[in-house]
């Protein structure tokens, strides 16, 4: 007969196997000082730190807890959904990745996927804090899901524009993408309209050309 420990330790390895699928997933952007894709993991864990950093830096107030959980599990249903890209339609060995048109719907399936197989094994924190991100319904929730667009932004400035170029995107089409996203919290809003102010004078070094030059 097992004993408690040897059933923790069994449910502890199968989660250590669900966390490297997780962070095994990659995302359509590159970042300065390295030449393969962004994967996911690291994202999560880059964005927690930023949100704490900024949550304490601007003196918000926000749940410094949530400042870093939120950003954990964000894109937790991305394990079995993939991640989507944002511009574009991109092929990768012939396949497509992944399209918006379908996204909510695989991430609700990821949702319920992890629910059911994980739902008596997570603690009730780890579930509670993906549903609850997904809801949006608190201020924190909607920071880390502004934070995260403009996180995005803020890689692609500091490595020269290389995905932009890479993905052929130019800074009306990041712009129409990213405005609406960033008003879900009005701090990140502000920060997005100074950094625009920053991309559009820099515009023609980080973006693919425009039809129409910005004014």
């Amino acid at each position: 007969m097992r004993t408690k420990r040897a059933k923790e330790l069994s449910d502890l390895i199968e989660f250590v196997e669900f966390t490297n699928l997780f962070r095994k997933v990659e995302r359509l952007i590159w970042f300065k000082g390295v030449e393969g894709r962004e994967r996911v993991g690291e994202h999560s864990f880059q964005l927690a730190l930023v949100c704490w950093f900024v949550n304490e830096r601007c003196e918000l107030g926000l749940n410094t807890g949530l400042m870093i959980e939120y950003p954990i599990v964000h894109d937790i249903f991305e394990t079995y959904a993939e991640d989507t890209p944002a511009f574009g339609t991109h092929y990768e060995n012939g396949e497509p990745i992944p399209q918006r048109s379908d996204k909510a719907a695989r991430e609700k399936a990821a949702e319920r996927r992890i629910i059911r197989e994980w739902g008596e094994k997570f603690p009730p924190p780890l579930i509670n804090r993906m549903t609850r991100y997904a809801r949006q319904e608190d201020e924190e929730s909607r920071f880390v899901y502004a934070m995260d667009k403009v996180l995005a932004l803020l890689n692609v400035y500091t490595d020269g524009g290389r995905s932009w170029h890479m993905l052929d995107v130019t800074i009306e089409t990041m712009d129409l993408y990213k405005r609406p996203r960033v008003a879900a919290h009005a701090f990140v809003k502000e920060l997005y309209e100074e950094l625009f102010k920053i991309l559009s004078r820099e515009q023609k070094k980080l973006f693919a050309p425009s039809k129409e030059p910005i004014s």
